[in-house]
């Protein structure tokens, strides 16, 4: 009897995280929706990466999971990207920032799961930033001819306050949240 009670709460256990996964992949998704547009850059500002730093703050390791999940779906020809579905989209502007999404929750998660201070957190979700600035530029610089330098003035400098605002609110949420979130 006690190993088949012990059965269920891990089996409960399993399927609690998978939802966790599920639900960040799909916030994600929402994220790509909420959209605005700039006129002299390729790339639009999103909720994406907001919804990247929760997933990183409140999965860890995991986050990479659900951003993978994310990205699959999105292939698959759902409509998860901001502005397009299948496996093409990958090769649009945007392409590097999505693949950054999963190396910075790679990266991210490992960095917070080993925080301890919200200072931590705080600069392990800024390097996590600084992945996704990178994937994209160096798309932008290979995949589309662009020089260092214009990458840069499109595909990170017209981010940077809003990203870190995101920073700051994905910090906040998790600060309120977090007792509640690992019951």
């Amino acid at each position: 009897m006690r190993c088949i009670i012990f059965s269920k709460t891990r089996c409960l256990i399993f399927v609690k995280e998978i939802c966790k996964i599920f639900l960040f992949s799909f916030l994600i998704a929402l994220g790509a929706k909420i959209r605005l547009f700039l006129p002299f850059t390729p790339v639009p500002i999103t909720l994406q990466t907001f919804f990247i730093f929760l997933s990183i703050l409140f999965l860890r390791e995991r986050a990479s999971l659900s951003t993978g999940v994310y990205i699959l779906l999105g292939i698959s020809g759902l409509p998860f990207f901001c502005m397009g579905e299948g496996l093409m989209y990958i090769f649009s502007p945007t392409g590097g920032y999505i693949i950054g999404f999963l190396i910075a929750c790679i990266g991210g998660g490992a960095l917070v799961h080993k925080s301890k201070t919200y200072s931590h957190y705080f600069l392990s979700l800024v390097i996590s930033n600084m992945i996704i600035y990178a994937c994209g530029v160096l798309w932008l610089v290979i995949g589309y001819s662009f020089t260092l330098k214009n990458a840069l003035s499109v595909g990170v400098l017209p981010f940077m306050f809003g990203d870190t605002l995101k920073i700051i609110f994905a910090l906040s949420i998790f600060k309120l949240l977090y007792r509640r979130w690992a019951l």
